[in-house]
């Protein structure tokens, strides 16, 4: 049995192991062997060079989808209490209408049944955060969201000759005030806050069922300008 050579293996690692937790010197880990080199490696660097390559890797992601690929939506469309088949089909036939080739922007189409009320909580969050364009719903559905206020009065948002050319279209609401236990204590004067698409070719193309739909304007709508051209999409 090579007696020499157990000690001089004891002898590095007690080197290794009796210094502080620290670390030990240069000249010490330059006569290390190249064996204990490694496990000395692997006890103080290894865990945190591994730590500090996954925080880059997840800056650079940050970095990449915020700054430098940023997504970014050039219009929303949210479909209240129906059904919408070819969502996907009908956001790339929007964004193709729309002119839209950045491959990072994108059209947005979803559904939301505000019935339920977790539903209808981020429905409400989405207009007060100002990041949805088009509604469309029912008849129905649209006279409550006028009176929230959520519709833009379209006579001051259309060009005046698309507001002109609707003018058999154009479905009136009223906003309404109300007091702190919700009754309602005020109405608007009617005002035209929808279009109705109910003959809209796009709503058979795509299996979009909603009875008697309506489209508008959120009051808030943060692309405004795609917004106008997608009414055309519909009514054209």
């Amino acid at each position: 049995m090579d007696i020499k050579f157990k000690k001089t293996t004891l002898d590095d690692d007690a080197l290794m192991y009796n210094k502080s937790k620290d670390t030990i010197t240069k000249e010490e880990l330059k006569n290390l062997p190249f064996k204990q080199k490694l496990i000395y490696f692997k006890d103080y660097y290894a865990k945190r060079t591994i730590v500090v390559i996954i925080i880059i890797a997840v800056l650079i992601s940050i970095l990449n989808t915020t700054v430098f690929n940023r997504a970014t939506c050039q219009l929303s469309l949210i479909l209240i209490n129906g059904q919408l088949e070819e969502a996907e089909a009908l956001s790339d036939s929007l964004e193709e209408y729309l002119e839209i080739t950045n491959k990072n922007d994108y059209v947005s189409t979803e559904t939301f049944n505000i019935s339920d009320y977790q539903m209808n909580m981020a429905f409400m969050t989405r207009i007060w955060a100002a990041s949805t364009d088009i509604l469309i719903c029912s008849r129905t559905d649209f006279e409550e969201q006028a009176a929230r206020g959520y519709c833009a009065d379209l006579s001051e948002t259309l060009p005046e000759e698309l507001y002109a050319s609707l003018a058999d279209r154009i479905v009136e609401g009223q906003v309404e005030e109300l007091d702190e236990d919700g009754n309602v204590i005020s109405r608007s004067d009617p005002t035209p806050f929808g279009i109705d698409i109910s003959d809209s070719s796009i709503l058979e193309e795509y299996e979009l069922y909603c009875p008697d739909p309506v489209l508008c304007i959120t009051a808030n709508s943060p692309n405004l300008e795609n917004a106008l051209k997608t009414i055309s999409y519909f009514v054209d």
